[in-house]
């Protein structure tokens, strides 16, 4: 607060990499002193403001003989092309775009700034609806680690750093508890359970920096564009931002699970947990879920109303309780009482999963979702060549079921399909029409591939050519 500010001695420039403003809107949550909260509204407000700032620190650190280091200054990069409030989309380092969004989120809820407000959804949607991978991933290019154009979502050269995973994890949260539009909660969870979880490995002693969405080790170990793609966890990495991080999440998750305003207290989460809000109130989640599509909710305390999110992939809803209650298309909502039960009974169907047309690299493919979770081959399952795979959507069926070949309980997916039979040529190309035998293939949730022996994994599954 001594350097940094808008007074003439002070320096009038944002920091490189947007942590501080994070950190600054928490120590004013825990101290309710403004000068924490002004700070971290005066870093948003000066990033971009003057675009020449950084140039000129280098060139000023070059005459005093500070450093000898000239850095290409990258606008983007460093999302200060412009101030925050004027941003409307993901440009640059991922991690750092969406740690800047969220600071905008934190500030934006005290301040109740209606234009970062608007910057935020704005900037949210873009990656929501054009930037985001189906498991929540971010940051298509290893290149800068970084946000590209609209759609272009390449599968096995992208980058989806687990810390920008974790980022879109807590943008999204912040987003929720600033509008209460629940839609937020969708790629929240879509991140957590997929792009998040997928960074650790079952012993928790490996680690994913980057998480592909199609791998060949022959293809990684010969092509350079894929050098960043790793076949097997490491056990650390040589930028350690994601271990730490993973861990930090999963220590915090009971705070994406539950939310209470003056209103009411929000369910965000299916999951087995209680919250006991000093002697206030007690809710309780019981059930077995993902296994199991049975929920029962205990509430107990001073009267208030709760509202239940239904995920998007939730389906054939049941609902009984001892409480009135109101069935939208979003959340379910139990008026104000002091105590009720409820038993949510559902379906977790299996669905194929289409991307937008305009996302080329996905065309003619399709992925496979069950409850909240991602599914993939795996070659330890499937045998090589996974990408001979093809899927007929209308003639799907599958078999789930629970075993222990990776953790002790997990759900794993066989489904009747296809596979093309290899050419009786040597021919690179030729006129000779695909042919498909029919197979099963199974399918483990993709959070957990890589925990084998290494071998190819793929998740977008061709579709079967229409004749």
């Amino acid at each position: 607060m001594k350097y940094f500010g808008s007074e003439p001695n002070q320096i009038q420039g944002a920091d490189g990499h947007q942590e501080i403003e994070l950190a600054l809107v928490r120590l004013y949550e825990h101290t309710q002193k403004m000068e924490y909260l002004e700070l971290a509204d005066f870093f948003l407000e000066v990033r971009g403001k003057d675009p020449a700032f950084y140039q000129k620190e280098v060139e000023d650190n070059l005459a005093r003989g500070l450093s000898e280091e000239n850095p290409l200054i990258d606008l983007d990069y460093l999302q200060a092309y412009d101030q925050p409030k004027n941003q409307r989309h993901a440009k640059g380092h991922a991690v750092r775009m969406l740690y800047m969004a969220s600071g905008m989120a934190k500030v934006a809820q005290y301040t109740r700034n209606s234009t970062l407000l608007e910057a935020c959804k704005e900037i949210w949607t873009d990656i929501v609806c054009k930037k985001m991978y189906v498991t929540g991933g971010v940051g298509s290019t290893v290149h800068g680690e970084a946000f590209v154009g609209a759609y272009d979502l390449p599968n096995d050269t992208m980058y989806c750093e687990t810390c920008a995973a974790i980022a879109l994890v807590n943008f999204s949260f912040d987003m929720f508890k600033l509008t209460k539009e629940h839609k937020y909660l969708e790629s929240l969870e879509r991140a957590l359970y997929n792009g998040v979880l997928s960074g650790a490995a079952i012993d928790g002693k490996h680690f994913f920096y980057v998480n592909p969405l199609e791998v060949s080790p022959e293809s990684c170990r010969h092509n350079p564009d894929k050098g960043h793609v790793k076949t097997k966890r490491p056990d650390w990495l040589g930028c350690a931002c994601c271990p730490p991080n993973f861990a930090r999440l999963i220590e915090s998750m009971q705070r994406f699970i539950y939310t209470q305003d003056t209103n009411a207290l929000y369910v965000n989460l299916f999951t087995a947990s209680k919250l006991k809000q000093n002697e206030s109130f007690e809710i309780q989640q019981i059930g077995d879920f993902p296994f199991a599509g049975h929920l029962e909710l205990r509430y107990n305390g001073f009267p208030q109303k709760v509202i239940v999110r239904k995920p998007s992939w939730l389906k054939d809803l049941t609902i009984s309780s001892s409480n009135k209650w109101q069935e939208e298309e979003e959340v379910i909502i139990f008026e104000k009482t002091d105590s009720f039960n409820a038993i949510l009974t559902f379906e977790q169907p299996v669905q194929i999963i289409y991307a937008n047309p305009l996302v080329s690299q996905d065309v003619n493919q399709v992925a496979i979702q069950r409850g909240p979770f991602i599914y993939c081959l795996e070659e330890a399952d499937n045998g090589s060549q996974l990408w001979r795979c093809r899927i007929a959507p209308d003639e799907l069926s599958t078999i789930y079921e629970e075993n222990a070949s990776l953790l002790k309980r997990t759900i794993t997916l066989t489904i009747n399909g296809y596979q093309t039979e290899h050419w009786q040529t040597s021919q690179l190309y030729g006129p000779i029409s695909e042919k498909v035998t029919p197979r099963k293939w199974q399918l483990i949730p993709y959070h957990l591939w890589g925990n084998r022996d290494e071998g190819e994994m793929r998740l977008w599954l061709p579709r079967l050519s229409i004749s």
